[in-house]
């Protein structure tokens, strides 16, 4: 993680050595809604559910010549491009 996000990793420092000044004693953790192995869906199968969709799409709205197709489209290769990067989408990363 010290590689992944410096940033983050120096906080969680910080935290311990806040928790073991304090002598904090942690008794139960309790996960709630996490996707602690991905999503089914959107994993590190994004690239291929989008390409589904996109086609679907162009199968349904005409492709090529339709705004909705186009706009769409661009929508998703950004997301695509994007998908790795922790700031613009914080969730994905974290899957």
């Amino acid at each position: 993680m010290a590689k992944e996000d410096p940033d983050s990793y120096q906080l969680m420092l910080e935290l311990n050595k806040t928790a073991l000044k304090k002598r904090l004693i942690i008794q139960k953790v309790i996960r709630v809604a996490a996707p602690a192995s991905g999503t089914t869906v959107l994993s590190r199968r994004i690239d291929h559910f989008f390409n589904v969709v996109l086609n679907a799409l162009g199968l349904a709205v005409g492709a090529q010549a339709n705004v909705i197709y186009t706009t769409t489209k661009l929508f998703l290769l950004e997301v695509i491009k994007q998908k790795a990067n922790p700031e613009a989408m914080p969730g994905l990363c974290s899957m």
